[in-house]
């Protein structure tokens, strides 16, 4: 469904949901053992990264298609849910972790940050 891989498969490891909460700065914790099902709260116009310390390791596919994302694609695909600020902070995070990822691949190794 959607093109995602099935479970069990790396892409859903806490470094991927790590990274998907960093995008779209969900504060809120799942502590209580529940299933996220809204994240309305999430797409705040805050342009950095929360606990960049907490980003490790980065799937090659997530990476690619998070710099492919556009406002563009953004904006046709939430249509009027989420505001310009919103959707250029959304692009702002997007820019660092991208960023992040790929500098912290030429110096620990692409291996030692991207699998898949």
């Amino acid at each position: 469904m959607f093109g995602f891989p099935p479970p069990g498969h790396p892409i859903w490891d806490d470094d991927f949901l790590d990274q998907k909460d960093k995008l779209t700065t969900r504060t809120d914790n799942n502590s209580w053992g529940v299933v996220l099902i809204d994240h309305t709260r999430s797409f705040t116009p805050y342009h950095n990264i929360r606990n960049k310390e907490n980003l490790t390791r980065c799937s090659r596919a997530l990476l690619a298609r998070m710099s492919a994302l556009t406002a563009g694609a953004i904006a046709k695909s939430v249509g009027t849910s989420l505001t310009r600020a919103e959707i250029t902070a959304l692009l702002a995070r997007r820019d660092r972790i991208v960023a992040f990822f790929n500098e912290e691949a030429k110096a620990k190794g692409e291996k030692n940050v991207l699998f898949g």
